[in-house]
């Protein structure tokens, strides 16, 4: 495991040959706040896709310990790395526990995917579908 960046309610990581990014709830901060974490954590999927030295196939947003649902300018900014990544080649895995998570993810992927998006319950589903190569 490599660690990338931690910021104030994520992990990115590289771990079993993709990048891996935890995120978890925290009920302590404002909206806003949450908003802005967000930010900061695209700005390290940005860097990330240009490091020569964690080349990765794809990335598994790990969000089972996030809000079970995602407001809209988080949702803005998800949108925004999911598009990113996939316009780059990069597999993106969205990794979920609950069904309001996974009706969210799956219109997310859906729209900003680019046909490289997934929805997934299991970490090793996850984990092979972000190192598929298409």
């Amino acid at each position: 495991m490599n660690l990338i960046e931690e910021g104030e309610n994520f992990r990115l990581y590289t771990w079993r040959s993709v990048a891996f990014c935890q995120v978890w709830s925290r009920p302590d901060v404002s909206a806003e706040d949450g908003s802005r974490f967000a930010a900061v954590l695209m700005n390290s999927l940005r860097f990330l896709l240009t490091d020569q030295d964690n080349q990765v196939p794809g990335i598994v947003f790990d969000i089972r310990e996030a809000p079970a649902i995602s407001g809209p300018k988080t949702l803005a900014l998800l949108g925004e790395g999911v598009m990113t990544w996939s316009l780059a080649g990069k597999n993106i895995v969205m990794l979920v526990i609950a069904s309001e998570q996974r009706a969210q993810m799956e219109q997310l992927v859906t729209a900003y995917g680019n046909g490289r998006g997934v929805v997934h319950d299991d970490v090793e589903q996850a984990l092979m579908s972000a190192r598929i190569i298409r």
